[in-house]
């Protein structure tokens, strides 16, 4: 009964959850925002708190609508293809890119916050790190023709968002997180163009 409610429900259920994980992103974001001259003082600690604070959020999700949901549920994006996720997998990743938008872009902080890449970090290594070691690749085929870090970036970017759509038309297993696929593609395509907007014009505070 609960899971007929649940599937019938879901919108109701998943809207909230991703106003929450943005808004808990936002005090995120806000708390580690640059100061007057740009400079962000950066903390071992404060990287942590991103990180887990996005992968709680994700999994505490996916518990969710896991729980509410039909055993067999798939996500509505990219319900034709043969790697669709499920609900409740869909829900845990969108949740945590909006966390993390909610960190790069805060309300409380006018929309400065933070780069966002320790929890889209954390969030990749968990639930897609075949993409993540694309990234890291990526950074790295960047850095030696750039031998910069900041431009290698970008490579990280790259790599990241261009192995999700050959992984997906490719049909490569993942092994371990979610399937690589559709929905999975464009999730790694909204994160990543997050993240190089903040990385494009870095915040400052007015």
């Amino acid at each position: 009964m609960l899971a007929a409610l649940g599937a019938t429900w879901l919108p109701v259920f998943v809207g909230p959850l991703l106003i929450v994980a943005y808004l808990t992103g936002s005090v995120i974001g806000w708390i580690g925002r640059a100061d007057e001259d740009g400079v962000r003082s950066y903390s071992n600690a404060l990287i942590a708190f991103e990180a887990a604070q996005a992968l709680l959020i994700a999994t505490l999700t996916w518990w969710l609508i896991e729980f509410i949901s039909p055993p067999t549920s798939a996500s509505a994006i990219g319900f034709l293809s043969s790697q669709v996720l499920t609900q409740w997998q869909s829900a845990a990743l969108w949740a945590g890119a909006a966390a993390v938008t909610g960190q790069s872009y805060p309300l409380l902080g006018r929309w400065r916050g933070n780069s966002g890449i320790p929890a889209a970090g954390a969030l990749v290594a968990v639930y897609a790190p075949t993409v993540l070691v694309a990234a890291v690749a990526g950074f790295g085929a960047g850095y030696l023709v750039t031998a910069s870090t900041r431009q290698s970036v970008v490579g990280a970017f790259g790599g990241a968002v261009g192995f999700a759509w050959i992984a997906w038309s490719l049909e490569i297993e993942s092994g371990w997180g979610v399937h690589n696929g559709p929905e999975l593609a464009l999730w790694v395509t909204v994160v990543a163009a997050v993240l190089y907007s903040r990385w494009r014009h870095p915040a400052t505070r007015p």
